[in-house]
């Protein structure tokens, strides 16, 4: 029974003494990488042991990760499973479950194997195999004491690594690393429950793209007069090996809309068509970075080949100031909405002075997940959530101030 054996991996991880500990081998994983690089390899050398063991724990296709907190907000729960105190996560991981002891839940993914929405939909399938389950099965019940003394199950096994002191020092040397990372992270949640995508269907709006105006315009009344350079991701899995392409969400039309919108003596017409405006510029430039025309990709092809062909100096473009500057994502956004799942998913700022933030769209909801760096005093998680929250509520308003078309079932009414 699995609830048995986690069972019995809590046993045996229990330590009476601190001592009695090993050294958290994980938070290698979080540090430097070319440092961790260097402490794998000696790892392998030092004892065939730590070979097979590094090997359990690499080819394993998920973790699960035991976190004896009861976090009850959303944000701490964020938190926590994006990095905690680093010593029970396995960063290199694809994928870790952190299963919370209130039985709450989360979980940690390394990106470079797969985009989000791959993760994503596999919770999505999984959750609608639940719901399916349940609808003709009894939910499961909670073993006895005879289930549990009755299982026949061997006892999990420990994974042992043997250390030396080189190595006791490299643990160390990592955790003084990763705690210094970690105090850099200011993160905060914005569980928008006043509308959702159902809302926006009624003025034939793309949630995507009003969700993407929002960012804009509570950006834009945090630091007035600074325009950011704006990266979300699109996927370009209609190709071959297509990963993602960036959607350059900052253009003309979208400064448009945040003076418009903070401009007092601006009319609500005026503010609509602004809107209407900055949505249809990005979903031109969203569709160009569907069919992999988009910019980013391209010079960054051209970027590596020049690397290699020992272009020196590169071409100019690489060094031109309106280039570089273009490409400074102080808004790093994703959607990672899916029918099912209940994620939405994190990341840090690319930068020290902006924000990331990942969003989920439901039909009667919003989630932000909202990141800033602690090191830059210009930027606020909390700030950005609140300004986020208000510029929803705006161009909610703003919408209200329109008249729309309802169909249902082949006949119209006019509010």
């Amino acid at each position: 029974m699995l609830y048995r054996q986690l069972q019995r991996v809590i046993e045996d991880a229990a330590c009476i003494f601190e001592q009695d500990r090993a050294p958290p081998l994980s938070k290698l994983t979080g540090g430097n990488r070319t440092k961790w690089a260097k402490a794998r390899a000696h790892l392998k050398e030092l004892d065939p042991q730590n070979e097979k063991s590094l090997e359990i724990v690499e080819r394993a296709i998920f973790h699960i990760s035991l976190d004896m907190s009861s976090p009850e907000s959303l944000a701490d729960r964020a938190k926590i499973a994006l990095h905690g105190d680093g010593t029970n996560k396995w960063f290199d991981k694809p994928l870790t479950l952190v299963q919370f002891k209130n039985g709450k839940g989360g979980s940690n993914g390394e990106h470079t194997w797969a985009d989000a929405m791959v993760m994503v939909k596999a919770f999505d399938v999984a959750i609608d195999f639940v719901v399916e389950h349940l609808k003709t099965n009894k939910p499961p019940r909670m073993p006895s004491a005879a289930d549990m003394a009755s299982t026949a199950l061997p006892r999990p096994t420990e994974s042992v690594f043997k250390l030396d002191s080189h190595m006791v020092g490299a643990v160390e040397e990592a955790s003084a690393d990763l705690a210094e990372l970690i105090s850099t992270v200011d993160l905060d949640v914005l569980e928008f429950d006043h509308f959702g995508k159902d809302f926006f269907r009624r003025y034939r709006l793309m949630a995507d793209s009003v969700c993407q105006m929002a960012i804009q315009l509570a950006y834009s009344r945090l630091h007035p007069g600074d325009v950011a350079p704006t990266y979300e991701s699109a996927h370009t899995r209609l190709f071959y090996h297509g990963r993602t392409e960036t959607i350059r969400t900052t253009c003309n039309e979208s400064v448009a809309f945040c003076s418009a919108m903070n401009n007092k003596q601006a009319s609500d017409k005026d503010k609509f068509e602004a809107l209407q405006g900055a949505m249809k510029a990005h979903r031109d430039i969203a569709k160009d970075a569907l069919l992999a025309q988009g910019v980013d990709r391209h010079m960054l092809g051209l970027y590596i080949v020049a690397q290699m062909s020992g272009s020196d100096p590169l071409p100019s473009i690489f060094s031109d100031k309106a280039f570089k500057g273009s490409r400074y994502y102080k808004l790093s956004t994703s959607n990672i909405s899916m029918k099912s799942s209940p994620m939405f998913g994190g990341f840090m700022a690319m930068y020290p002075d902006g924000y990331g933030v990942c969003y989920c769209i439901r039909d009667e909801s919003l989630k932000f997940s909202i990141t800033a760096n602690n090191t830059d005093s210009s930027t606020s998680a909390s700030r950005m959530r609140e300004a986020l929250g208000k510029a929803l509520v705006d161009i909610q308003r703003l919408c209200l101030t329109r008249s729309v078309i309802y169909v249902t079932g082949g006949s119209s009414s006019k509010l």
